[in-house]
């Protein structure tokens, strides 16, 4: 689990050139929900694609 941690600061520095300093003082939390967030053309539009996408990541 540490080591995914350091795996995961290290990408950050390496492909958001952040700092070990910025991402040991960044709540983590909210920077794997910035890091998850997609484009507006790739969020569901309506009600019914939200589903309709929840329903397709089940199957996998």
């Amino acid at each position: 689990m540490i080591e995914d941690f350091d795996y995961s600061e290290q990408q950050m520095m390496l492909n958001a050139h952040m700092s070990v300093d910025e991402f040991e003082n960044t709540d983590y939390y909210r920077l794997i929900e910035i890091m998850n967030a997609k484009p507006r053309n790739k969020r569901p539009k309506t009600l019914w694609e939200l589903a309709d996408s929840m329903d397709k990541s089940e199957r996998r």
